[in-house]
């Protein structure tokens, strides 16, 4: 195996040499076993010496050298290890290490990477660009970049998001606080904005290095989405629940049976929202008699009703007569939408209530025995 890799000096001028020091170790519990190393520097052979070791002991150390003249860039030596099987009387790879050597006196160019991008809405979370984002959601861009050089470096942002008519909705740029290091990514998070024009929002974002004079090491110019018109929830409701109130008797869930002759009523009618966001609602009914003539006429505007399972109860403004025997009916239209314009979200023909015919009350009464005579 190879227990150490020395490279010096590991930043190299041009036209300097480069001296490589490899240390291996037996591992292999074999009394003696040979080991050699080769190795590149950058797409160059090294030519180590010695060039193979006839017998390292058991839990001993062999080491080889080489070195090169650095050219004019940076580069990586890499370094294998080979020992002697004897098994199978062949050279068999046991441990690989490799090393950067920086070119001297050239600063490193600043480089870093706009790695990821996503679009957040409401709870949802898409990569950018997002296509089909409903309308009317608030949108929240977050970005990582990513720092491609060989040191610690601070990453900076700026962004710009324009609606489908070309209008700046955010603008946001920011300095990350501390640094980030080689290969690693900083996740940068701007501000909510609204996603409520229908077509594409673009997305102009650049990272940008060197805190002191920064420059732009990337660029992303595109979409950022596309914000599909939304589709109304339709809208719709219930008549749940019909109560006749009448001179008396208290109250009944319609439809009554046996009411009295005579007595007036009023009419309880419950309409529910059965949407998932709170909506206007109204009422409609007429009260039939027996013969068809209109009892009662009535209609209603609640106002705004909450959400799914809200409901409203409706009552009659007066009263009427339930002056005939027979059944009276019912019909109820239950609205909702825009009071100007509602929608029948729900109708209930039916029986209201049987009226009985009034007992007569005796000619006679009040009459007692007052003497009796037995003959």
């Amino acid at each position: 195996m190879i227990e150490e890799l020395s490279v010096v000096p590991l930043e190299a001028l041009s036209g300097e040499t480069v001296t490589v020091k490899v240390t291996v170790r037996n591992i292999y519990r074999e009394p003696h076993i040979p080991m050699w190393v080769g190795g590149y520097y950058g797409s160059n052979l090294l030519t180590f010496s010695p060039d193979g070791i006839d017998e390292v002991p058991y839990n001993g150390t062999g080491i080889f050298t080489a070195s090169f003249t650095m050219p004019d860039f940076s580069l990586q030596v890499a370094i294998w290890s080979y020992h002697f099987d004897f098994t199978i009387s062949d050279w068999v790879l046991d441990d690989y290490d490799h090393v950067e050597v920086a070119l001297a006196g050239v600063p490193e160019p600043y480089k870093g990477t706009i790695s990821k991008m996503e679009l957040e809405y409401n709870e949802t979370r898409g990569d950018i660009p997002v296509s089909d984002v409903p309308q009317n959601k608030r949108g929240l861009v977050h970005i990582w970049g990513r720092n491609d050089m060989s040191t610690s470096q601070k990453l900076g942002i700026s962004w710009v998001v324009r609606d489908p008519d070309g209008i700046v909705v955010e603008e946001y740029s920011d300095w990350e606080f501390g640094t980030t290091g080689p290969d690693d990514d900083h996740h940068f998070i701007g501000g909510r904005f609204n996603l409520d024009k229908v077509g594409t929002y673009t997305l102009l974002a650049y990272l940008v290095m060197n805190f002191d004079d920064p420059l732009f090491v990337d660029i992303y110019d595109g979409d950022l989405c596309t914000v599909a018109a939304a589709v109304p929830e339709p809208v719709e409701g219930t008549i749940i629940r019909k109560e006749l109130e009448y001179s008396g008797s208290g109250d009944g869930t319609v439809p009554v049976i046996g009411v009295p002759q005579g007595v007036r009523a009023k009419l309880h009618v419950w309409g529910r929202n059965d949407m998932s966001i709170s909506q206007g609602m109204g009422i409609y009914w007429f009260v039939a008699d027996p013969e068809g003539f209109v009892a009662e006429e009535y209609s209603d505007w609640g106002g705004t009703i909450g959400p799914y399972p809200t409901d409203h109860e409706f009552i009659s403004s007066g009263q009427f007569d339930l002056n005939k025997v027979g059944k009276y009916t019912f019909w109820i239209e239950l609205l909702m939408g825009a009071k100007d314009d509602p929608e029948m979200v729900d109708l209930d023909i039916g029986e209201l209530c049987t009226v009985a015919a009034a007992v007569p009350e005796p000619e006679f009464r009040g009459f007692g025995i007052t003497e009796y005579v037995k003959r």
